[in-house]
């Protein structure tokens, strides 16, 4: 028998921070806009078994949490922030992890296999009339699909290693608040383009949003296309409450279901007028495209998640003047160089293609589909 049956995919040391008695938080279900005011934090963002049967990774994961809870409230406590440390490095891994140990992000692996599995068996040499015409009928289920996103995504963390990070304090009315998916993935650089994927962990661009706490969030940014207030000290104060609102909405991107804070009055105001359209359009945020290549007869196939448009409205975050006028089909395909040196080396060891190859190519969409309920 497992160690421990309820394996939490947000931890409970973490949504203390937004507690004011460190054993509930204010809970609001985005799905059916249902506020509980003081729910238990033991009993939120847990599944049974979500790692496996065993509690190996359970046990890993919680090793990691340990290690980084003094450093989060360290941060808490600092009046300057200083990088890159051994606990920084812990911090990005444990960011990297969150953002594929959750239920959502196994669902959508579940999706993107689902797309490509159908397309794969929808027409082709071989293929059965019957199958391909009841191929939308047919999905793929990992038996594991969180530990299967895990499994994918691990060994990138040196991709954030170029990210620079700045902690938001904030002075507002309005606090910070958190959600069962807490890292979100952003690009402002990219927030209007809808035909190709741009927050990828290679993608130039990348902004990466962290709450803390109520008065405090890590925000990782490029710092070749960005520049932010704050360098000297690493800490930037936000005194406006439509700014720190412009933050918060940015949880309905990414989260399952439930919005966690304090139980502030002026935050509950302020969150029940997000734009809840958001958290709808993020459950078809899976994108599958078949397109040609120019003078090919053969389609290729592109999946990837859609950004959801949502603006950050910082006046201290600006995109650089040597990246405004950079059109948006080079935007969309650009990389970092960091990103670019690590795929090289993995590539070596592979001897994978080199996607960059792509780049000078032109393609032409023969079909759109969006996927992934959420």
């Amino acid at each position: 028998m497992p160690d421990f049956k309820k394996h939490h995919f947000v931890p409970q040391f973490y949504l203390r921070g937004f507690s004011l008695d460190a054993s509930s938080v204010g809970s609001f279900q985005v799905r059916n806009r249902i506020f509980i005011p003081r729910a238990s934090i033991r009993g939120q963002c847990q599944r049974s078994f979500l790692y496996g049967k065993d509690s190996g990774v359970e046990n890993i994961l919680g090793e990691l949490e340990t290690e980084i809870a003094p450093f989060l409230k360290e941060l808490a406590k600092a009046k300057r922030f200083t990088w890159p440390s051994s606990s920084y490095v812990k911090l990005l891994t444990y960011l990297h992890f969150q953002i594929y140990r959750t239920p959502k992000s196994g669902e959508a692996m579940d999706a993107m296999a689902t797309m490509l599995m159908r397309e794969a068996f929808r027409e082709g040499p071989g293929i059965p009339t019957e199958v391909s015409a009841n191929i939308d009928r047919a999905s793929l289920k990992s038996g594991n699909p969180t530990l299967h996103s895990m499994s994918l995504s691990a060994g990138m963390t040196p991709l954030l290693f170029d990210l620079e990070p700045r902690l938001l304090a904030n002075e507002s009315s309005v606090e910070f608040i958190t959600s069962d998916c807490p890292v979100v993935k952003f690009n402002q650089w990219c927030q209007d383009i809808k035909f190709m994927g741009v927050t990828g962990l290679a993608s130039r661009g990348l902004q990466i949003i962290f709450p803390i706490n109520p008065r405090l969030l890590l925000l990782l940014f490029d710092p070749d296309t960005y520049s932010v207030g704050g360098r000297g000290s690493g800490i930037l104060t936000v005194n406006s409450s439509f700014e720190v609102e412009g933050l918060n909405a940015l949880q309905l991107t990414g989260c399952e279901n439930s919005i966690y804070f304090t139980g502030n009055s002026d935050t509950y105001e302020s969150i029940c007028r997000m734009p809840m359209q958001w958290f709808e359009e993020a459950k078809k945020s899976v994108v599958f495209q078949t397109a040609k290549e120019d003078g090919s007869k053969h389609n290729k196939l592109f999946v990837y998640y859609d950004q959801i448009v949502g603006r950050l409205g910082i006046q201290s975050i600006k995109i650089r003047g040597n990246m405004r006028n950079v059109d948006e089909m080079t935007r969309g395909k650009m990389t970092r160089p960091l990103a670019e040196r690590y795929a090289r080396e993995l590539r070596g060891k592979a001897d994978l293609p080199d996607p960059s190859t792509l780049g000078n190519k032109r393609f032409s969409v023969v079909k759109t589909q969006r996927g992934f309920s959420g």
